[in-house]
């Protein structure tokens, strides 16, 4: 902005200028001269371009007027230092304005920008505190679904133990059951075989008894003692079987070396089988006489015996009673 006036600023303030000389040119004449008519004064009034007020002409004017006249510049100084001063003061409001504006911009702005830090530092706050709480949830929800997947793990093992327990207990009771019944059945054949062995050895004792006797007495060869018969198998009671068999019992008692002396009534018996070649297999002791010299002397009397006579058929089976 130009701080100077212009062409018609300049007029008007020159003709402000002379109205106010002209005013006080009157003041001063009237206050000098009272009795006097005021002079009459002629001001022509012209448009100057550009010139200054010290350039006016100060002719025709009085010694008052004229010293008047020499203030003009004075006057103009303190003019333009008066109007200066509201150009001044109208800078320092407008700059005490721009700032005040200013600081109150800076102010919003420092208000706005601590709001828009303040709202992102609350967003972020709340997204951290809902990111807490999730994972927050999440953990427990683990810790949830850990505890309830131990607890099943552990019902489930308890149930396997329970169940593994329970079969083994029935396996054992199983086994146990099988192995009594097993026993039982054993048992039972054990003693149906038993049974059957006694049987069938009691039944074989009984035909050995009634084929040949053997003692050590002096009675004729081939003779057995009164009440026992001299013997042969059932169906073989023919005159050859008889011969045949009081051959054995001489061949026999001839090779029986008598232990000494015993108690009367002692026995044992023996069988074998005689093969066609006189030889003897299967010897056996079917029933002991209770002293163990006197069954070894009938088992060797046999044995020293072989070969034994040629029998009427092969693989002919012998049982042989020895009393003493």
């Amino acid at each position: 902005m130009n701080r100077y006036p212009s062409v018609h600023l300049s007029a008007i303030a020159s003709l402000i200028i002379h109205s106010i000389i002209f005013a006080l040119i009157i003041y001063a004449m009237k206050k000098q001269t009272p009795a006097f008519n005021n002079p009459v004064y002629t001001v022509n009034l012209v448009s100057v371009k550009k010139q200054s007020v010290n350039n006016l002409p100060l002719m025709g004017l009085p010694k008052a007027a004229k010293e008047e006249a020499e203030r003009i510049p004075e006057i103009k100084k303190e003019t333009h230092h008066k109007e200066e001063k509201p150009d001044k003061t109208r800078l320092t409001e407008d700059t005490g304005e721009e700032r005040a504006k200013e600081k109150a911009k800076a102010e919003k702005a420092a208000k706005e920008k601590a709001a828009k830090e303040e709202a992102e530092a609350k967003k972020i706050e709340k997204k951290k505190a809902a990111k807490e709480k999730a994972e927050e949830v999440g953990r427990e929800k683990a810790a949830k679904e850990k505890v309830a997947k131990e607890k099943a793990d552990k019902e489930k093992a308890d149930k396997e133990k329970a169940q593994a327990e329970k079969t083994a207990k029935e396996k054992v009771a199983k086994e146990k059951t099988a192995k009594e019944k097993s026993l039982q059945e054993k048992e039972s054949v054990e003693d149906t075989i038993s049974v059957l062995k006694n049987k069938k050895k009691i039944e074989r004792l009984a035909a050995l008894r009634s084929m040949v006797n053997v003692s050590k007495s002096n009675l004729p060869e081939g003779q057995t003692p009164a009440g026992s018969p001299q013997g042969g198998t059932q169906g073989f009671g023919d005159a050859i079987s008889d011969q045949y068999y009081g051959m054995v019992v001489a061949s026999i008692r001839k090779n029986w070396v008598f232990p000494g002396e015993l108690k009367d009534g002692i026995m044992a018996v023996v069988s074998f089988t005689i093969r066609r070649d006189g030889t003897v297999e299967g010897l056996k002791l079917e029933k002991s006489s209770g002293n163990p010299l006197y069954d070894r002397s009938v088992q060797n009397a046999v044995k020293r015996a072989v070969p034994l006579p040629v029998p009427p058929v092969d693989r002919m089976e012998v049982g042989v009673n020895f009393y003493p």
